[in-house]
């Protein structure tokens, strides 16, 4: 009886083995599709004037719930999207201020898109960042623009990536 019982343990615990409930680490990476009628989103990069101008970064962090391989070194290289509904999550950066924001949009086929940003300075010396994706080809929104403030990554502050509206 008592071998009985050890053996279903030891049985249920193998079976249990090849089970994983979590998710793998390989859907939460962004697999760029290939093929024809794509759409493409690229970054963007202002750089301030003078011998110690800071570098503004903005770039596609995930696509769908899926992080961007090497998102903020890839930030001009054009970044394939498949046609249809799209969630993106961007960043900037610049020096050791971040910010994020998420866009909702429709991906057209063939369309190229464009990250834009405007970093700011408000009258408090908070930093702030507006966020918008256009169409290249119009020039025109293709989602609400968003301002959000940009905080400092390197503080123990909890209050990071609040949005402004």
């Amino acid at each position: 009886m008592r071998l009985g019982l050890i053996l279903s343990l030891f049985a249920s615990c193998l079976a249990l083995t090849g089970c994983n409930t979590t998710a793998s680490s390989e859907t939460l990476v962004y697999e760029p599709p290939t093929g024809p009628a794509l759409a493409l989103i690229k970054g963007s990069q202002l750089q301030d004037p003078g011998l110690f101008g800071a570098r503004h970064v903005a770039y596609v962090m995930m696509v769908n719930g899926q992080f961007v391989r090497e998102a903020e070194e890839n930030w001009a290289q054009a970044l394939p999207l498949r046609p249809g509904a799209m969630d993106i999550a961007v960043e900037y950066r610049s020096s050791v201020f971040r910010s994020r924001a998420v866009f909702s949009f429709e991906a057209k086929p063939g369309a190229r898109y464009l990250l834009r940003l405007t970093p700011g300075i408000t009258d408090d010396d908070r930093h702030t960042c507006d966020f918008v994706i256009v169409d290249e080809a119009t020039g025109a929104p293709v989602a609400p623009a968003k301002k959000t403030y940009a905080t400092n990554s390197s503080s123990t502050s909890k209050s990071n990536f609040r949005p402004l509206d």
